[in-house]
């Protein structure tokens, strides 16, 4: 299913986790000043707007209308890599505007996929008991 992709996790992941983070907090110094972010509350709201304009653009690149007839888009796909880069870099910094590390992020995204994993658990022990 997932043909071509590799899923496994390079030792060098964390060094380059957090090589981007500090990298993109040093950009958004650089353009906001050292007491970036002054305001987390405004900033989050600027990077959540971003965020969703960059998704936008990301169907953009896609045939995402069910009634209009499917085009190749296949010769489109560096350019949803992009807007996908995009969206990643505003929730790493939407993310570094209200997480102290990418250590604090991660273990908010492991509670959080335990949480989906009981609900997906919930949902399909439900699904399993015959209804009479």
């Amino acid at each position: 299913m997932n043909k071509g992709r590799n899923f496994s996790s390079p030792p060098s992941l964390g060094k380059r986790l957090w090589s981007v983070w500090s990298t993109l907090i040093s950009f958004q110094k650089r353009v906001y000043g050292e007491t970036w972010p002054r305001d987390p509350d405004m900033m989050t709201q600027k990077y959540v707007m971003l965020l969703t304009k960059e998704a936008m653009e990301v169907l953009d690149h896609t045939s995402y209308k069910d009634h209009k007839p499917r085009i190749d888009f296949d010769n489109r796909a560096a350019a949803r890599k992009e807007e996908i880069a995009d969206v990643v870099i505003y929730a790493m910094e939407l993310a570094a505007v209200n997480f102290s590390s990418p250590e604090e992020l991660i273990q908010e995204i492991e509670r959080k996929i335990g949480i989906n994993e009981q609900r997906i658990n919930l949902i399909s022990s439900r699904q399993q008991i015959p209804v009479q």
